[in-house]
């Protein structure tokens, strides 16, 4: 028989005393540092905490603005309400409110008033007359100057103080001429507490 070679199993040589693998580890190496922590996140989130907490505090508690507060004015302009809106005060009221009879300052306005009524006389104008006129009078006043005055009429107000009558008359003492007769007296202005204005009430003149 011929001789054959012998034949190993295709493996690697192995030795006795060989180990596995291992990195080498240095003595002063240090650590791997651990991964960061997401600090800015927590960060973000106690932010957002604390201004949800101040945004309660201060629309709910104090000054409240998430709170609806009690408001007259809309209250009584709410939808389907029957009471009437307010009203500006009548000027019945306002006159109550703002005339003093008697003061000095009413006195002088009714001094001014019959000069402008005598001014009217004087140059023959009924129309601007009748404009000074109060309307309870225009009759009883329209009379007494037909009968008392006639152009050609020059009259003028006295230096007197009006006087003030009660029940709203002041007295304005007049004198002059009309139709060539002397005549003297006074001219009664009026302001009842339902005026917000004097007028010419009636006259009262001697000849």
């Amino acid at each position: 028989m011929g001789a054959y070679p012998m034949t190993q199993p295709n493996h690697p040589p192995t030795w006795p005393d060989q180990q596995p693998y291992r990195p080498l580890a240095y003595p002063d190496a240090s650590p791997v540092p651990p991964p960061p922590k997401p600090v800015g996140r927590r960060i973000a989130i106690a932010v957002i905490g604390l201004l949800v907490a101040i945004l309660a505090v201060t629309g709910f508690a104090y000054p409240g603005f998430f709170l609806h507060h009690h408001d007259p004015a809309r209250t009584a302009a709410a939808p389907g309400s029957t009471s009437a809106p307010p009203t500006a005060p009548t000027s019945s009221a306002a006159a109550k409110t703002t005339i003093h009879m008697g003061s000095p300052e009413q006195l002088a306005e009714a001094k001014k008033l019959i000069a402008k009524f005598v001014d009217a006389l004087n140059h023959d104008d009924a129309k601007a007359a009748g404009q000074l006129a109060c309307p309870e009078s225009a009759s009883i006043l329209g009379g007494q100057l037909i009968v008392a005055v006639e152009a050609p009429t020059n009259l003028a107000v006295a230096d007197n103080e009006p006087e003030y009558e009660g029940a709203g008359f002041i007295g304005v003492r007049v004198g002059g001429t009309t139709n060539q007769h002397k005549v003297a007296g006074e001219i009664l202005a009026w302001q009842p507490l339902t005026r917000a204005a004097l007028c010419v009430r009636r006259l009262d003149l001697k000849w």
